[in-house]
């Protein structure tokens, strides 16, 4: 019985000490990329101030007119299941300076205003929905 072994494909390459055969590059195949079929639809992610925004319309009206801190706010927007940490180890610290952020650029239309220190509410009575920011000077003239 002899053996019908094809020889493996070659190709010659140029080296300082003349041609030697290289075994030739075989094609490379692409896998299928997956479908977003298989993926379940998740609802989209809310950002820590939406989260907060949320957390703090749902307070009784004791609770708004003191206003609560960012440590208890990150524990509720857990506990409600409408945010996680992505692992940063201080989460109210950084929760802190987005509502001081939102306040000092934002101004009056902010959604949160400081009611002492460290101690925040829902601006306006408990509007948590965002206003759309408007550049001054764009106003269409129709």
């Amino acid at each position: 019985m002899t053996s019908t072994k094809q020889p493996a494909a070659t190709t010659t390459k140029k080296s300082r000490r003349g041609r030697i055969a290289v075994p030739a590059e075989q094609p490379k195949t692409i896998a299928p990329k997956p479908t977003n079929a298989a993926k379940p639809n998740k609802p989209p992610r809310l950002s820590a101030l939406d989260a907060a925004a949320e957390v703090l319309g749902r307070l009784g009206a004791k609770e708004a007119a003191v206003g609560i801190g960012s440590t208890d706010l990150i524990e509720r927007m857990e506990k409600a299941g409408l945010w996680e940490s992505p692992g940063g180890k201080t989460p109210s610290a950084t929760l802190y300076s987005a509502l001081i952020r939102e306040i000092k650029q934002r101004k009056a239309d902010s959604r949160f205003k400081r009611n002492a220190p460290g101690k925040f509410s829902l601006a306006d009575g408990g509007r948590a929905v965002r206003k759309p920011r408007v550049k001054s000077g764009t106003e269409s003239v129709q």
